[in-house]
């Protein structure tokens, strides 16, 4: 009998021990990110690791992907759960009655001016009659592809596009037809890295530029990976794969490199880290770029993170005068930790941000923004003098929200 219990005491004491963490789970905060809301609501597996531990995060992964999974979003207080269109960056719907900035919105017309009628909306202040614009389609024979397609799954998609209704064509469609363009993801980049001190350029770009003020970026499977697929593909990545990698083995004829390649555009790609790592070389050749990394073909001083000024010191006078050109640019100098001792560029703009009324890690994390506003008021320069700058369209977008600060941190920002 003792020889029973005896055997018996490590199942107990296990019990126990597991018991006594699913209680702290509970007694814990249930911020996005915390060991509660990724034990039970959020399936991001980076950050489980970091809270929960390998084993227990590889165990919930696989019975995840056994039984099913669909995360659950946060609410603020007070609020109903609103549906995952409508989310917000941190997972909730933002006070949309309360301006993120106290700069006006930008119309879409690149102006942030009212109307005589106080409507910032131009579309309010039509005359005449209405213009109709033409469908948006392309030549496509659906019932040959699908009479000709013996894999039911792609038949079933064939069937689906060919039911849907084409958007239609706007004012702006051609609007920027023959520009350059240069596109950015930019690391952990979110609208309160803009200041009209700290951040000049960036604050310049924002208010004489468009403003797009309904896009939000939630917390991707595969992080910056993801983050460059929605960007360069305009769609949702898959769970559980990394879809940017995967892509690289099939056609993308609409990814923008390739589209513009085929309009003789010269098209290059940069990212100013490890070339290699997230496989952005076999991703980025297949989006239609001559890509260059840390390691291949960009030398950029290898420390942590790389510099983005350096990147486009280095880059822009190889295609400035290669017109009509496209280029697309990864940055680096943003990425967490957002500490002064082990992140190079939070330590060398210290002194830009050290009397500022936020948290260490708050003033790390704008250091490292004033390193990517650096990046393109040096761009901005070079095309001006180039003469290329007034035909050159640059758009920005984020991999993913800066989920290196605590929630209390970017409250403060």
């Amino acid at each position: 009998m003792f020889k029973k219990q005896r055997k018996e005491l490590p199942l107990i004491f296990a019990g126990a021990l597991f018991g006594l963490a699913i209680v702290s789970l509970h007694l814990g905060n249930r911020e996005v990110n915390s060991s509660y809301n990724l034990y039970y609501q959020n399936n991001y597996l980076p950050a489980s690791v970091n809270r929960l531990g390998l084993v227990s995060s590889m165990r919930l992964d696989l019975q995840r992907s056994l039984v099913g999974f669909e995360p659950e979003f946060a609410t603020l207080p007070g609020e109903e759960p609103s549906s995952p269109g409508n989310l917000g960056e941190l997972g909730f719907e933002p006070d949309r009655t309360t301006p993120t900035s106290s700069r006006k919105p930008l119309d879409q017309t690149g102006q942030g001016h009212e109307t005589e009628n106080g409507s910032s909306n131009p579309s309010d202040q039509l005359q005449g009659p209405p213009i109709h614009y033409a469908d948006q389609v392309m030549d496509i024979n659906f019932e040959e592809i699908i009479k000709n397609t013996t894999d039911e799954k792609l038949k079933e998609m064939h069937h689906y596009f060919s039911q849907r209704k084409p958007t239609k064509k706007n004012k702006m469609t051609g609007r920027f037809k023959g520009y350059n363009l240069i596109l950015i993801t930019a690391e952990s980049y979110a609208d309160f890295a803009i200041d009209p001190d700290l951040t000049p350029t960036l604050y310049k770009m924002t208010e004489e530029g468009f403003k797009f003020t309904n896009f939000y970026n939630p917390i991707w499977g595969v992080s910056t990976s993801d983050g460059e697929y929605v960007a360069n593909t305009g769609l949702i990545p898959k769970s559980g794969v990394w879809s940017l990698y995967k892509s690289g083995s099939i056609d993308m004829p609409f990814a923008m490199g390739n589209q513009l390649k085929g309009l003789g555009y010269s098209t290059r790609a940069y990212h100013n880290h490890t070339y290699d790592y997230y496989k952005r070389n076999v991703s980025h050749p297949n989006l239609g770029y001559d890509y260059k990394g840390l390691g291949s073909g960009l030398e950029v001083r290898a420390t942590w993170p790389e510099s983005d000024l350096e990147m486009m010191e280095l880059t822009v006078p190889e295609y400035k005068a290669d017109l009509p050109f496209h280029t697309y640019y990864m940055t680096v100098s943003g990425h967490m930790q957002y500490d002064w001792d082990g992140n190079f560029i939070a330590s060398k703009n210290k002194s830009l941000v050290q009397n500022l009324p936020y948290s260490e890690a708050g003033k790390g994390y704008l250091a490292t923004q004033i390193e990517l506003d650096k990046a393109l008021e040096y761009l901005l320069a070079e095309l001006e003098a180039a003469g290329v700058l007034d035909q050159t369209l640059i758009g920005m977008s984020a991999d993913h929200y800066p989920y290196g600060l605590e929630l209390s941190e970017i409250s403060e920002l």
